[in-house]
């Protein structure tokens, strides 16, 4: 660090302020910086819950798949007897896999369900909200800015007289 930005850094509060605090400088920019960060932070949050949206679906698509293939059993070229007959373990083994499947669908479907009902409706209401607020705050904060500075204007002014009078 530069001896100029140590002691830029170490500057009175008011430096920059030709009234010493009495009349504020404007935090419309730094604020709206603010919303437009948290818009931005926002809008990202929506976007990558969009891609786990679209992917839960995709999921549970494959899922009910996967669930439906081991729901039937495999049956011989002349699709007239089950491949594995009565053996036990290969039953055992298609249900518990169709079962798993069945309730993976189950469960990526109500993740999907979740995000597409209540988190991205909220995200996008919160979104618009930061977007509206930046926009009332920008032309409520612009007229504010602009009577900050006719004060200031005005204090310096009287001042300045003050001082000649006292002379």
């Amino acid at each position: 660090m530069s001896i100029a930005e140590l002691t830029a850094a170490r500057r009175a509060p008011f430096a920059d302020n030709p009234t010493g605090g009495l009349v504020p400088i404007t935090a419309t920019e730094v604020f709206l910086q603010r919303l437009v960060g948290w818009s931005q932070l926002v809008k990202r949050i929506i976007s990558q819950y969009e891609l786990i949206l679209e992917s839960q679906k995709k999921l549970a698509d494959v899922h009910a798949k996967c669930s439906k293939e081991f729901g039937v059993a495999i049956k011989t070229k002349d699709n007239t007897e089950d491949v594995f007959g009565e053996d036990e373990l290969a039953r055992t083994l298609f249900t518990e896999l169709h079962q798993t499947h069945h309730k993976l669908h189950s469960d990526s479907l109500a993740s999907a369900q979740v995000l597409e009902v209540q988190v991205l409706p909220n995200l996008r209401a919160l979104y618009a909200e930061i977007r509206r607020k930046a926009t009332d705050t920008d032309k409520e904060w612009t007229e504010m800015d602009k009577e900050l500075e006719r004060d200031r204007a005005e204090f310096i002014k009287l001042r300045n007289y003050l001082k000649g009078s006292l002379a």
